[in-house]
């Protein structure tokens, strides 16, 4: 995999970076950017991998699922995520199941940015991704409006940890 800036080329597992005029004149630098190295060839750079208790020279750590949230190592580099914690985001919602089932952000706990955790709007019937839907939550004008909405929450997000492997 090599990484392609404007004008430049950079080669992870060498960390070698290769000026590029116009597709014609290149020039390449000795290894001078750390930060891209992967000496494994696994796909996640060695300073990511040291960062997070991973072995930068054990490639077949980039197919593991440290933590079990559904993400392999590897899938939790490219989204940013911590593969040592189930919900990075910690809106109750595994990071896993927000890439695979939900389409949500597994590093905003609000997606739709509408001031609601992703799993809060799950748990009372509303889309996640769409910061005008709220569900089927019973309005806060009814006299147990709210009492109704913060037991149904509570209710759901226990069944969630629960389901998911969340300490309660």
């Amino acid at each position: 995999m090599t990484l392609y800036g404007e004008f430049f080329r950079i080669d992870p597992s060498t960390a070698e970076v290769t000026a590029v005029l116009f597709d014609t004149y290149q020039y390449t630098y000795g290894a001078v950017l750390p930060e891209f190295v992967d000496s494994d060839s696994d796909g996640m750079t060695d300073v990511w991998e040291r960062d997070h208790g991973l072995d930068a020279l054990d490639r077949a750590d980039a197919l593991q699922d440290e933590d079990g949230d559904g993400l392999l190592n590897l899938d939790e580099y490219v989204n940013g995520t911590h593969p040592n914690l189930i919900d990075s985001d910690r809106d109750n919602l595994s990071d896993g199941d927000e890439v695979h089932v939900y389409a949500t952000d597994p590093m905003r706990s609000d997606t739709d940015g509408d001031g609601l955790l992703d799993g809060f709007e799950l748990a009372v019937g509303a889309d996640p991704l769409d910061a005008s839907s709220y569900g089927a939550a019973v309005p806060a004008t009814h006299p147990l409006g709210w009492i109704a909405l913060a037991f149904a929450l509570s209710v759901a997000v226990l069944r969630q940890r629960r389901d998911h492997g969340f300490s309660q």
